[in-house]
């Protein structure tokens, strides 16, 4: 009995109740008792369906979360779309890290669920397509095919019968690569008012490849990053929109033609990333430079000139995006942008602020789940809802869970109105386009009335009509501008009286999306006179100087194209700066050129520079040695990063210069060494600082280099460089300039000299040094030897409080005698009694909340910190201190351990509430390139850490919690297991004091960014 047939409506197979198959065969044999007692426990089995699922919270009250279909109807889904009649259409893989032993099918399927009784389940399941490998994502077209991306290529399928199965199936776009990671080559999808296909492609591990769409058209590259393209309706005209991402894994556009995409990954830069994407956009990351994206020509957030910041962070590893525009939801999430977090294991709402021509946002969670909640896919539904995929273990093996969710607002009641005028006012964007094509294909013949005049044709009609409906929201009038301005039989002047009057910043947005559509020049010389004036908003202006950078010079008529005003660039705006230089690029003359470098301001400058370096003219370099010396460090950096990018050998011996004209930031003197390393050829880029030791060390041997770069460069030196003489230990710590002394304590507690913790504990205890210098030197002692302990508990019971401090926290966990803790506890009204109970009496510390209750911890570090500030100075000890030894691992400005994510950036960009979570709880969420490995050797040594690649003799190598590194050949590795636990310490929120903590915290997000 078929499941098709099968009126007991078995909701648990996929395809055929196994049940219900030897009904008949029961009924047969066994007598209708026997197929009563059946029949009851399949109507059992199938209430049973998701009766052990965790239901995820929803923290708006007026929304529900509801299971639409759980495994095994679903196992390991990615991408989720729904069709016009509702039908919820799921990537089920089946080749995603297959386990040796997985007796799943053999390849990927599409499978097609229905509700067909209404009870909010599915109980019809079809599969739709199978016979795929690493199929990552999906999309419903405007007529009903289905577009797929897999790693290697976007197509269409096309059900021609209606029988709930693809029979007709068209490549649209082939990549060719050595990649074969599962995730990070090719993912969708958008789609515009026209039909044009958005789609992402993933870093690719860096392999050459070779796209190719289905005119023939192919797109090459390789290590450049991820990318993203537009392609047409049928896969031709490819077209590269945006590059510098990790893996932009789903992208989304709104009526208003605006383009966000989710980065998934972040590797050593969290947090991941939502982002507006533009024409010619570069968001930073290049895998050429190295995949941890630390290096000093890699941005994450706009750090470095050129490049664009992101819309917002968001949480981990997010995987769906969309732009939602519908009335299944309260009214005030239209014009959102919701995406699903499948590390955070949540869905997050974020409400677009207006940033320039950009946007930032306001994040809310609307849905939170536990650790099986792991959301990958979002798709809009007809009625408004949203239909959610769940990948639901952390484990990227297929382990034949999965689960689909329906997100609702309870009291929705939308409205599909079947006549064309009223559905192109439609809040649904699915049917207000699908009712402007219908109204933009209606006949506009023009027929003759009995008199013999003109009559109004049936557009005619439906154009009036739609026109009295004025004035229009902002969504109908943008998607009414993307259908006029398609279509050249209609006046296009249209456009500019159904607004009339209008300045509101949606409109105006509106006619900015006009601009960079497809109108004719001759329509527009004098319109852009009016888009680009300084009253604007500046999303206005950034589309329309976008528009004249996408014109030919010749479509133009003579003194008729406009001029860019080198004052938008003094705005400081990333996005409306690319829009102006794309335009200024496309009409660039020698004349430019030879004004660029006496242009008044930094700004200005700047951008000349950028348009000179993306015009790609040999002539241009010329004036390189004039932009290594502008007085603006920005500019500066701008010229080291050609001058590398290029290897341009030439200006090696230029490339000094940099470094003799106030100021000399550290983003600068960094991409200085990187260049140089370039220059020499290195293999590794991503090996620079390694590289640049030499350099840094001749500086700082050189009592004649300026104190500013010694001060730089012996930050970036290891602390245990072997060539460092102790005359020039001697004349560094004994330096006047405060900075150099701080830095040269903090590079001696690393060293080899023999005698440095003797030096230390003199600095320490020397109280004619400023507190932050003795601080630091505290930092390097060990509570362990018996000599340093003694040192430490007098200065813990001293009068400074700011050494007093220090001290205590070095005794942390010190094994101390009677005398000593009946020393300390006489300290104990003085100062934090608890850093003083850590030390003598751990159980008698004031119990603080369960590391897993974060809103807790929340609220306890708000009291605490509205006493006191954090001071970000004491928290830069904490972080180094052996009592967080946060430094075994993470790296900030240069010092520390590099097992874990280099801090110095990332700490800035995350919310309070996040940062605190990471800290309390380091193995909530472990991205994979930190996934800690148990080791067993052949000759049975044993040993956890996390992989940081190959030495140079081909050994790998692993870090442990304490910083080492542990080195093993491959083939001397027995066993390696990954672990589901960091090797970050899970109890630093109970080790640390809370005066400690917010220190800790006020020093991370103290980072700053951009040279």
């Amino acid at each position: 009995m078929k499941n098709a047939k099968c009126r007991m409506k078995c909701k648990i197979q996929n395809e055929e109740c196994k049940m219900c198959t030897g009904a008949w065969t029961l009924l047969r044999t066994a007598g209708i008792a026997f197929f009563i007692l059946h029949f009851s426990f399949c109507i059992l089995h199938s209430s049973a369906l998701g009766a052990n699922v965790a239901q995820p919270r929803v923290l708006d009250d007026r929304l529900s979360i509801d299971l639409f279909a759980a495994e095994p109807q679903i196992v390991t889904p990615t991408g989720v779309a729904v069709d016009a009649k509702g039908r919820v259409l799921c990537v089920e893989s089946h080749t995603h890290f297959r386990p040796k032993d997985y007796d799943g099918p053999p390849a990927d399927r599409i499978q097609r669920y229905e509700d067909t009784d209404g009870d909010g389940r599915a109980d019809k399941i079809v599969t739709f397509h199978e016979g795929e490998t690493h199929t990552m994502n999906l999309a419903v077209y405007h007529d009903g095919s289905v577009i797929v991306a897999t790693r290697r290529e976007v197509f269409r399928l096309r059900d021609k019968d209606d029988d709930g199965k693809a029979d007709e199936r068209t490549t649209l776009v082939k990549l060719e690569t050595k990649g074969d990671y599962p995730h990070n080559g090719l993912s969708g999808f958008a789609f515009d008012y026209v039909g044009n296909i958005y789609f992402g492609f993933g870093e690719n591990l860096g392999e050459p490849y070779v796209l190719t769409g289905s005119d023939g058209a192919k797109l090459t590259g390789g290590g450049e990053g991820g990318n993203i393209y537009r392609g047409g309706p049928n896969g031709e005209k490819l077209h590269q929109i945006a590059s510098g991402f990790w893996n932009p894994f789903h992208v989304a556009t709104d009526s208003f033609g605006r383009l966000f995409a989710v980065d998934n990954d972040p590797d050593a830069r969290p947090p991941c990333r939502l982002l507006h994407v533009v024409e010619g956009g570069d968001y930073g990351f290049r895998f050429r430079l190295g995949r941890r994206g630390t290096h000093p020509f890699q941005a994450w957030n706009g750090e470095i000139p050129g490049t664009l910041p992101m819309l917002s962070g968001t949480g981990e590893a997010p995987s769906g995006v969309i732009a939602y525009e519908s009335d299944g939801l309260p009214e005030e999430y239209f014009g959102n942008v919701l995406l699903s977090s499948w590390g955070e294991h949540r869905i997050e709402r974020h409400v677009l602020m207006p940033r320039g021509a950009s946007y930032g946002s306001k994040m809310t969670t609307i849905v939170q789940g536990g650790e099986d909640f792991r959301p990958v896919g979002i798709a809009l539904a007809p009625d408004g809802s949203l239909y959610v995929s769940d990948w639901v273990k952390k484990d990227y093996n297929l382990h034949k869970h999965g689960r689909i969710w329906r997100l609702r607002w309870k009291d929705a009641k939308p409205e599909r109105p079947t006549d064309i005028v009223e559905g192109t006012q439609s809040k649904h964007r699915p049917l207000r386009e699908a009712a402007m094509r219908r109204l933009m294909a209606l006949d506009n013949t023009a027929p003759k009335l009995a008199d013999g005049t003109a009559g109004a044709s049936e557009r005619g009609v439906a154009f009036n009509r739609f026109l009295k409906r004025s004035p229009l929201p902002p969504a109908v009038r943008a998607t009414f501008y993307s259908a006029t301005t398609h279509a050249d039989q209609v006046n296009n002047q249209l456009c500019a009286a159904l607004g009339a009057g209008d300045t509101s910043p949606s409109y105006t947005l509106a006619l900015g999306g006009l601009a960079a559509s497809q109108l004719r020049v001759s329509s527009l010389e004098g319109y852009f006179s009016v888009l680009m004036k300084a009253d604007r908003p500046a999303q206005v202006t950034a589309a329309a100087w976008g528009r004249v950078a996408e014109l030919a010079p010749d479509e133009w008529k003579p003194g008729k194209r406009p001029t860019v005003d080198r004052a938008v660039f003094d705005r400081g705006d990333p996005f409306l700066d690319l829009a102006a230089r794309r335009a200024w690029a496309a009409t660039w003359t020698s004349d430019d050129a030879a004004k660029a470098e006496k242009l008044p301001t930094a700004a200005q400058r700047l951008a000349a520079l950028l348009v000179m370096r993306s015009l790609k003219r040999g002539e241009y370099r010329e004036h390189l040695p004039a932009w290594l010396t502008d007085r603006d460090a920005r500019v500066r950096f701008a010229a080291v990063q050609w001058v590398a990018e290029d290897r341009l050998t030439q200006y090696r011996d230029a490339l000094g210069k940099v470094l003799t004209i106030e100021p000399v930031p550290r983003e600068l003197f960094e991409g200085y060494l990187a260049a140089l390393d370039a220059l020499d050829g290195t293999p590794r880029a991503d090996h620079w600082a390694e590289h640049a030791e030499r350099h840094v060390a001749a500086m700082v041997d050189d009592k004649n280099t300026p104190i500013r770069l010694r001060r730089l460069a012996l930050r970036m030196l290891r602390p245990d460089y072997p060539n460092l003489s102790r005359a020039r230990w001697d004349e560094l710590l004994a330096s006047d300039d405060e900075e150099l002394k701080l830095e040269a304590v903090r590079s001696l507690r690393g060293s080899r000299l023999g005698d440095r913790f003797e030096r230390l504990s003199k600095i320490a205890q020397d109280n004619a040094l400023s507190d932050d210098v003795r601080g630091e030197a505290i930092v390097g002692l060990d509570a362990a030897d018996e000599t340093q302990r003694a040192a430490l508990v007098s200065l813990a019971i001293g009068d400074n409080a700011s050494v007093q401090s220090d001290a205590r926290r070095a005794l942390a966990g010190a094994v101390l005698s009677d005398a000593e803790r009946k020393m300390l506890a006489e300290t104990l009204p003085q100062g934090d009694a608890d850093a003083v109970l850590r030390a003598i009496d751990p159980a008698k510390r004031t119990p603080k909340p369960d590391v897993k209750d974060v809103s807790a911890w929340m609220n306890l570090l708000d009291g605490a910190q509205s006493a006191a500030e954090g001071n970000a100075a004491s928290g830069r000890r904490v972080f180094f201190s052996r009592a967080a030894a946060c430094a075994n691992c993470h790296q900030v400005d240069g010092r520390g351990g590099r097992i874990g994510p280099d801090l110095t950036l990332v700490a800035g960009l995350l919310s309070w509430e996040r940062l605190i979570d990471s800290i309390l709880n380091p193995s909530k969420e472990v991205a994979p390139q930190f996934v800690p490995y148990a080791i067993r050797t052949d000759d049975g040594r044993t040993f956890t850490g996390v992989f940081v690649g190959e030495d140079g003799a081909r050994n790998q190598q692993f870090g442990d919690v304490d910083g080492q590194i542990h080195r093993v050949a491959a083939e001397e590795i027995e066993d390696r297991k990954p672990l589901d636990k960091s090797i970050m310490p899970e109890d630093i929120g109970q080790t640390l004091t809370i005066r400690e903590l917010l220190d800790l915290v006020a020093f991370l997000r103290s980072r700053q960014t951009g040279p």
